[in-house]
């Protein structure tokens, strides 16, 4: 993270790189300091700024979570236990604020538990497992949590408090994502009563902030405010994600990788903001693609996550209406392209994937823009306004700048 960060400006470093990590590292905020020996619990928050709202990393040692909540002996309590329980944070909150059966953090005159974790635990609430975007949020923020405490992957198990009906523990096919960036540990899942019953003692377990605001949907990132500045957290993310996943190769034993220049159709199930005819809109792309192009259907549902990226790394220009299968372009290869059609109910005001695109590309800031509305292989016979009449009715269509990847 620290060499990508070199390339992004001290601004973007700031609000959502290494130089962001490095300040929340630096910011701790003592909810209850060790009074005694190294026995005695410790609980500390490092607070982010800037941030829409508080938002903490908060570090426990030697305390015992359960099922009401988490309980610490040997500290005295601060000033700010009281402030950050009242800010009432998701995380904060199921720990030990309000959401907790004990309402704040439980001091205790020693710690009686069964199961005791010697090694680092990184405890995360998911925010939505039906969406890769909303996924995603979650993804970069647990890889910030890892990088301010300076963990590795290997050394770390992840307790994931989200109860799930079904048999296997995973909803799609990119939560998989958990278990092979933490093989070594493991991750478990389940509600609180199934991951600490009656209590459960860890010698340091550290809670990731929810993902539902994150690093690039927070000051306005959904809307593409965030669109200008490169972000080191994102690209270092995503290349983490793209790493555990190798490259597919087809039934031959053959290399996915690209081979000629490609077009990818990223189709929807259905919904308003599908196109109106799949059938239709490929014809009329196959129509206008110059001769030395070939066009790709992709629907991400029916393919393995590294099915799915491969996809993305041989793609050159990625169309496809607005909705989560758009994060893709975190993973297109440099210089490669994103067409996206607002249909439906969604419009320009939209910039979710205008953010994720300009924060995942160093180039960004160096201003590599004019690309609005405009095809960036050479053909006279199509127009942004005709592409989107054909796509969808008259819908808006926006071109995203270069991609990294």
């Amino acid at each position: 993270m620290e060499n990508i960060d070199k390339a992004t400006p001290p601004e973007c470093s700031r609000r959502f790189g290494a130089a962001m990590v490095s300040a929340m590292r630096a910011d701790q905020v003592d909810l209850c300091r060790r009074a005694g020996g190294e026995q005695g619990s410790a609980v500390l928050c490092h607070k982010r700024v800037p941030f829409d709202i508080p938002r903490y990393t908060c570090s426990m040692q030697n305390v015992m979570i359960s099922k009401a909540g988490t309980e610490a002996m040997g500290c005295t309590p601060t000033s700010e236990l009281s402030q950050v329980v009242n800010q009432n944070g998701v995380m904060e909150s199921t720990l030990f604020g309000q959401g907790s059966k004990y309402g704040s953090l439980r001091l205790v005159d020693s710690l009686q538990c069964s199961t005791h974790v010697d090694h680092p635990v990184l405890f995360q609430m998911p925010w939505d497992l039906n969406n890769f975007y909303e996924w995603y949020g979650d993804w970069v923020t647990l890889w910030e949590t890892m990088i301010l405490m300076q963990w590795h992957p290997d050394d770390v198990e992840v307790y994931l408090l989200h109860p799930l009906p079904e048999s296997r523990p995973y909803k799609k096919v990119f939560d998989e994502a958990w278990s092979r960036a933490f093989s070594a540990k493991g991750v478990r899942w389940g509600s609180q009563e199934q991951l600490f019953g009656d209590g459960v003692c860890f010698s340091h377990v550290v809670g990731v902030p929810h993902g539902g605001l994150s690093t690039f949907t927070f000051s306005g990132g959904r809307s593409g405010a965030s669109a200008d500045c490169p972000s080191s957290s994102m690209m270092a993310s995503s290349l983490f994600l793209r790493g555990l996943f190798p490259q597919a190769v087809d039934k031959s034993g053959s290399s996915m990788a690209q081979t000629t220049k490609r077009v990818t159709l990223l189709l929807r199930k259905g919904g308003s903001r599908a196109f109106d005819n799949d059938a239709d809109t490929e014809m009329s792309l196959r129509s206008v693609l110059p001769a030395s192009w070939t066009l790709e259907l992709f629907r991400p549902e029916t393919l393995s996550m590294s099915e799915q990226l491969a996809v993305a790394a041989r793609t050159e220009v990625l169309v496809g209406t607005h909705g989560a299968g758009l994060t893709f372009a975190l993973f297109l290869p440099p210089k490669a392209r994103l067409v996206e059609v607002y249909c439906g109910d969604r419009g320009m005001g939209n910039g979710h994937y205008r953010s994720l695109e300009g924060m995942a590309e160093p180039a960004t800031s160096e201003g590599s823009g004019h690309s609005e509305g405009r095809f960036h292989f050479a053909s006279s016979r199509l127009t942004a306004v005709q592409l989107t009449q054909t796509l969808c009715g008259k819908p808006s269509l926006h071109m995203n700048k270069d991609s990294n990847g």
